[in-house]
């Protein structure tokens, strides 16, 4: 577990309006964890400056949206930050020599460095520093998952997945 301890590893969950790497983005949460959770950064992001940017919105993702609980769809629709105001806000938070774990190497991290370079802002993290949270749980299935919070909150899903993720590290390296 000396290797999660000796680096500064970040569990990113977006919530966005679509599922391209050109997704609006509508919530960022993230947790820093090492062998447990140390800190968390949560932004709404105001719609309208993620499609000012050039973001996307599908029609899938808004219905999909319409068939979630109540206080997941809350979260999401409270007064939020521009877009660039979060992503500068979650870069002074990152800190230097970040590892991104996202839930599929092909959304949140790749969603979010798109956005950065939408709202030409350098990415705080180096693209090889991009970690897959989903491909590491997918080699454990048998590590239970429990959700802490609200599914499909950004903050919450970011704690819980980070939670799993340290379970699987565990196992992985006999601690």
């Amino acid at each position: 577990m000396q290797q999660l301890a000796d680096s500064n590893n970040i569990m990113l969950d977006l919530e966005t309006m679509g599922t391209g790497s050109d997704a609006a983005i509508i919530a960022i949460g993230a947790v820093r964890f090492d062998t447990s959770v140390k800190d968390s950064f949560y932004k709404v992001v105001d719609l309208q400056s993620s499609l000012d940017c050039g973001l996307s919105m599908s029609s899938d993702a808004i219905l999909w949206w319409l068939k979630q609980e109540d206080k997941a769809r809350q979260a999401i629709t409270a007064e939020g930050v521009p877009l660039r105001n979060a992503l500068l806000d979650f870069s002074k938070w990152v800190g230097e020599d970040a590892l991104i774990w996202g839930n599929g190497a092909t959304f949140d991290n790749v969603i979010l460095a798109n956005a950065y370079e939408k709202s030409a802002i350098e990415r705080p993290w180096h693209y090889s520093a991009n970690r897959c949270y989903r491909t590491l749980k997918s080699f454990y299935p048998n590590v239970a998952f429990e959700h802490v919070g609200v599914a499909h909150n950004a903050l919450d899903d970011a704690q819980s997945q980070a939670i799993h993720l340290i379970k699987i590290l565990k196992c992985m390296w006999g601690s």
